[in-house]
């Protein structure tokens, strides 16, 4: 009877468990794995280093695959003319090379290849994180189930109340910078971001977030002025620079022309033949010819009415002929007008020459006459180069 009474209080006791239970509902709660790793920096870090790995060992499949393409186009176009030996020995070859290339991709990319191992050695650490986040989140929450819904569960609805992927992340991201934080303070301040909800620890993230907005934007825009403020010293020391050695430039030219002058020595002491249009120009000016007239006319006013620049060749060919080939006037010698002997010594030529050749073709004179041409008129046009050159010393100021 006693038995009895005892079985009857126990099922009494069950009953009112399972209808407590019934009463309560079961609570089930869901996270997003896939979420919650691309919101983990340390995640996303690892994940960019991982993917720069998978394309390094993608071209080194792709150069294999074009090495083995390469030696079959050699191997199908020498086909013929290769010995039945030597066509084996490049097959087997070409073999070798497809399962080193086989073998390398199982490596990196196999079940057990270096891309399965480094994934999941990157991922373990934060999934057995997550996992005991999900226990004490489950426990403080009174959750019965929780899910992946990133994983193979089906998964037909899901309530965005049950999701707590936020939670855990938030709880992730905590654990984070409680390693990193350096000071008292910032442990102060993590400990007090733990007593928030989580609505209003995504208000206090968000205004963060602005908050790192603006300051981006601010310290953007003092960058931007700093470099234009750069930009345009940058610019006003360049002009400066160039003024200033424009200004030196002339000033050290009008100190050499005075003492050239005062020397007895010739301005400007180089030729013209190479000169740009700019030392042109600068020659012209009055302050830096001015000192070879002045010395002339002491103390006396004067206007210059015309300027220019005269530019004149002193210069003799090598030879004056060639075969039936003779080179007269300007083509065989250019001088300097001083003596006026440019077109008076190209007529010298042409009246040397043409007796010479009536001679020949009338054959009254011997072909070989004509070798005297260049004899004759070279040495004799020389001398008055010469001639001119000393005339133009003394009559002109020498550039």
């Amino acid at each position: 009877m006693k038995t009895k009474q005892i079985l009857l209080v126990a099922i009494a006791f069950i009953c009112i468990s399972f209808s407590a239970d019934a009463q309560r509902g079961v609570r089930i709660g869901y996270i997003d794995m896939e979420y919650i790793l691309e919101n983990v920096p340390e995640y996303i870090e690892a994940s960019t280093q991982l993917d720069g790995k998978v394309q390094r060992w993608k071209a080194d499949i792709d150069k294999k695959q074009q090495e083995i393409d390469l030696m079959k186009l050699t191997l199908t176009n020498e086909r013929v003319l290769l010995t039945k030996e030597l066509i084996e020995e490049r097959e087997e070859e070409i073999k070798i090379k497809e399962d080193e290339m086989i073998a390398y991709q199982q490596n990196r990319f196999g079940s057990g290849g270096d891309l399965v191992i480094q994934r999941r050695q990157l991922v373990q650490p934060i999934q057995d994180q997550v996992f005991n986040i999900v226990q004490e989140v489950a426990e403080a929450k009174k959750y019965d189930f929780i899910f992946d819904k990133s994983a193979d569960v089906v998964m037909l609805f899901a309530a965005k109340r049950n999701d707590i992927s936020d939670i855990v992340l938030r709880s992730v991201n905590r654990v984070e910078k409680r390693k990193e934080a350096s000071s008292k303070r910032e442990r102060k301040e993590i400990e007090k971001r733990d007593d928030l909800s989580l609505e209003e620890d995504k208000e206090v993230s968000q205004r963060e977030q602005e908050n790192e907005a603006k300051q981006d934007a601010r310290e953007q825009i003092m960058k931007d002025r700093k470099r234009e403020r750069d930009s345009i010293r940058a610019a006003k020391k360049i002009a400066y620079d160039l003024r200033r050695a424009e200004l030196l430039e002339a000033r050290q030219r009008t100190r050499d022309s005075i003492q050239a002058i005062r020397n007895g020595s010739p301005w400007p002491p180089v030729s013209l033949k190479n000169e740009s249009q700019k030392d042109k120009d600068e020659i012209q000016k009055e302050e830096v010819f001015y000192p070879f007239i002045a010395k002339y006319l002491k103390n006396r006013k004067f206007t210059f009415t015309r300027k220019a620049i005269y530019t004149f060749h002193s210069t003799s060919v090598n030879s004056w002929k060639k075969n039936n080939v003779f080179l007269v006037g300007d083509a065989a010698h250019q001088m300097p007008p001083f003596m006026g002997q440019g077109m008076n010594s190209g007529m010298r030529d042409v009246e040397n020459l043409l007796w010479k050749l009536s001679g020949v073709i009338s054959k009254k004179y011997n072909p070989n006459i004509l070798d005297s041409y260049e004899s004759e008129r070279k040495y004799h046009a020389e001398k008055i180069i010469k001639a001119s050159i000393a005339m133009g010393n003394i009559i002109m100021t020498p550039s």
